[in-house]
């Protein structure tokens, strides 16, 4: 079993599913995403000046709404990344679900998820994380919980979310935060689900998640205060010191950044106050860019991101950091490594 720095166990990504406005599975998304198709159409909302709000809108076999719609994009994912996964005992999940969306949102999620999966999920260990996009890092700390301490399997991570709404877009139109032709300095909505299982590594094991850095940030989006990326730069220290790798070891970054210029200006920030080689700039990966910002979803489709370009072999290289940030100031990180196998070294 491989072990972090700090001795708890790494995780290995078995298995991925995705429900994004560019592929309703992972083979679909990221396919999408590595080609740069940008799945944004032009909205039923309109902003301020009358024109239609653009998103990335997820197309389903019926017009579902609100948390109906988010459960089947989860269903739906869940059920992708379980077809590939083998196994008699009982798997719990933890759903990463947006503090925005109604307190229905995770009512029912268990039985659409039980009888949509073809495993037995077990809803005793299951938990519901309300939380923003860094949530997948908790989730993975409570995966490694059951796995590690509990004796379980598997763990079923998803997440489902969704900024194509109405309360969602006003928001964010309030806070001048929508890409418009009179503001660069914004983003584009969109929706998704995302889900993928974890396991202890063993010798077949294609990627695995060697560490896991989390922080607080001060300098929030809204706030004044200086910026120096102090909660990003701590996160990604953590997360390397867990994994024992150096700064320059890293090849590739998944990120959740999807405009805003104050989150690509904290990451520019954060990789220049930790990588000090002068070595050559790292690749930026940022699904956002074809799919939309996709808030608490974005998390699981990093992972599946990198799962994905692993099996396929077009990653630039065996490790990857995974780096997200909250409106609210927390900071996540994860490292994550390609075995010699899969990697073709």
């Amino acid at each position: 079993m491989q072990q972090g720095a700090g001795g708890k166990g790494a995780l290995a990504i078995e298995a991925c599913g995705m429900v994004t406005s560019v592929g309703l599975t992972a083979a679909a998304t990221c396919a999408a995403i590595r080609a740069g198709v940008q799945g944004l159409s032009d909205t039923r909302f309109v902003d301020s000046e009358r024109q239609p709000v653009r998103a990335g809108q997820v197309r389903l076999e019926r017009p579902w709404r609100g948390a109906d719609k988010i459960r089947r994009m989860v269903t739906l994912a869940a059920q992708e990344c379980l077809s590939s996964v083998v196994t008699t005992n009982r798997v719990p999940f933890v759903a990463c679900l947006s503090d925005d969306l109604d307190d229905d949102a995770g009512d029912g999620l268990f039985d659409a998820l039980a009888a949509a999966s073809g495993v037995r999920l077990d809803e005793a260990s299951s938990r519901i994380l309300r939380a923003g996009r860094s949530s997948i890092a908790f989730a993975l700390q409570g995966a490694r919980e059951l796995l590690f301490d509990r004796g379980f399997d598997h763990v079923l991570v998803v997440a489902g979310d969704s900024l194509v709404t109405r309360a969602a877009i006003a928001r964010l139109e309030d806070e001048d935060r929508l890409l418009a032709a009179d503001n660069m300095d914004g983003f584009l909505p969109g929706e998704a689900a995302a889900a993928i299982v974890v396991t202890r590594p063993t010798r077949e094991s294609d990627l695995v998640c060697l560490g896991i850095g989390a922080a607080t940030e001060v300098a929030t989006i809204a706030s004044e205060e200086p910026r120096r990326a102090e909660g990003l730069v701590a996160a990604i220290r953590a997360a390397l010191a867990e994994a024992s790798l150096a700064p320059e070891d890293i090849d590739v970054r998944v990120t959740d950044l999807s405009g805003e210029h104050y989150y690509f200006r904290e990451a520019a920030l954060a990789l220049s106050r930790v990588v000090r080689s002068g070595r050559k700039e790292i690749p930026l990966w940022h699904p956002a860019e074809c799919i939309g910002e996709v808030g608490v979803a974005v998390g699981p489709i990093l992972a599946g991101v990198a799962l994905t370009s692993t099996r396929k072999r077009y990653a630039p290289g065996a490790n990857f950091l995974l780096h997200l940030a909250d409106d609210g100031g927390a900071r996540a990180a994860l490292v994550l490594q390609a075995t010699r196998s899969a990697h073709g070294q």
